[in-house]
């Protein structure tokens, strides 16, 4: 298959890779990236192509998805995108980096929280890899800088 190399161990890199954002991640559970997805709306009958329900007098119910927290590198930016200089408290921006199984998991978040500061999503950069492992890098600006 392409992309594949027989010494490599995508596993093996994957689990190295996550226990490396693990170990960078604070310890307090609360304080760790927790990705949120837009809700989203629930019909009880079918609906068309466009999510609109065949029955008019039917009932709809807005379903926030749960919370999801994942391992992934985080990249601290100042409003112009660069590394924080020292001495600056809260970060403008934030770059979550994300192996392809996880990114997967995360993909359509509309926001991130770290540390109680929420980020909200920008944009993802082109994937890369490592021959059959996918690495993305997703961006986010923080509530207050929109």
């Amino acid at each position: 298959m392409a992309g594949r190399n027989p010494g490599f161990d995508g596993r093996q890199f994957r689990d190295a890779i996550r226990f490396v954002y693990n170990m960078a991640a604070p310890p307090d559970g609360t304080e760790q990236a927790t990705f949120y997805r837009p809700s989203e709306l629930v019909y009880n009958v079918n609906v068309d192509d466009d999510n609109v329900p065949f029955d008019p007098a039917t009932t709809v119910q807005r379903v926030q998805p749960a919370p999801v927290k994942v391992a992934c590198g985080i990249e601290y930016r100042d409003v112009d995108g660069d590394p924080l200089p020292f001495g600056t408290v809260t970060a403008s921006k934030v770059v979550c980096s994300l192996l392809d199984e996880d990114y997967k998991l995360v993909q359509d978040a509309s926001y991130v929280v770290i540390g109680g500061d929420k980020y909200l999503y920008q944009r993802t950069e082109p994937p890369s890899g490592l021959f059959d492992v996918g690495l993305y890098s997703m961006h986010f600006v923080a509530e207050n800088e929109t």
